[in-house]
């Protein structure tokens, strides 16, 4: 089980937890919910665009009109042109499925040029690191993640606050940092190993087996429902996020 970031047919004994699918339905259902309905993608060249293509692209293009598909290269430091095109082609959503430096820099021209619309990024970003990238560009970022990244804010009436919370406050007393989205996704891959272990004993043959036939199994970033063609099988929880930079934390978005 690793960090594979697939979903359905792998390797007969590569297993993955990690979230992939759904990552554009928080966006897009807050999105509608102002009212827009154009929206165009940023993502950087090569294998990553080809895979927005295959797990973003068709979420988006089934609920609003796709405008534009824009990729950047790496070394790209300023998306000014870019989101200036995209301004004069009526683009209200833009959706920038690409991580770190690259997505702080789109944010930044986004809030320079005053852009009249809505700028969203995903779970890659949910992180401490990339509100210390964004600055003063914080306030106007949207971000999906799950319930680890706003433990502390969860209702009390949500069935998961406490064994997230548990895990969370666990992790900062260990290393003095607050849990990421990837330190879930480590957890949730234990979790599953040592369920199948419990099930199967050390057989290799078996512990594949009780692997693929996981149901209903409850991790910290959602439920992991498997089968014999599907390895992943991650059903993550989404919640779409703002940042408060003040604080350099996220906060559930309203």
């Amino acid at each position: 089980v690793g960090l594979l970031g697939q979903f359905g047919e792998m390797t007969p004994y590569s297993f993955s937890a990690i979230p992939v699918t759904g990552v554009t339905v928080p966006h897009i259902q807050y999105a509608k919910s102002k009212g827009l309905k154009t929206a165009a993608l940023i993502a950087q060249a090569g294998a990553i665009a080809e895979s927005i293509k295959r797990t973003v692209q068709p979420d988006l293009e089934k609920e609003m009109t796709l405008v534009a598909f824009e990729q950047i290269q790496p070394t790209d430091t300023d998306m000014t042109p870019i989101l200036s095109k995209l301004r004069s082609q009526g683009v209200e959503f833009v959706f920038v499925p690409t991580s770190g430096q690259q997505a702080a820099v789109a944010a930044k021209n986004f809030k320079q040029i005053a852009y009249p619309g809505l700028f969203s990024t995903t779970h890659q970003n949910a992180n401490s690191t990339f509100i210390d990238l964004l600055g003063d560009a914080a306030d106007i970022v949207i971000i999906n993640g799950t319930k680890i990244a706003v433990y502390k804010d969860l209702p009390a009436s949500d069935p998961d606050k406490a064994r997230v919370a548990a895990f969370a406050e666990a992790y900062v007393k260990k290393t003095g940092k607050e849990p990421s989205l990837i330190s879930a996704v480590g957890y949730d891959m234990m979790l599953s190993v040592t369920e199948a272990i419990k099930t199967a004993g050390d057989n290799p043959e078996k512990i594949k087996e009780a692997l693929e036939a996981q149901k209903g199994l409850k991790g910290l970033n959602g439920v992991i429902n498997r089968s014999p063609k599907e390895h992943n099988g991650m059903d993550a929880q989404w919640l779409l996020m703002g940042v408060d930079a003040a604080q350099k934390r996220f906060v559930i978005r309203k």
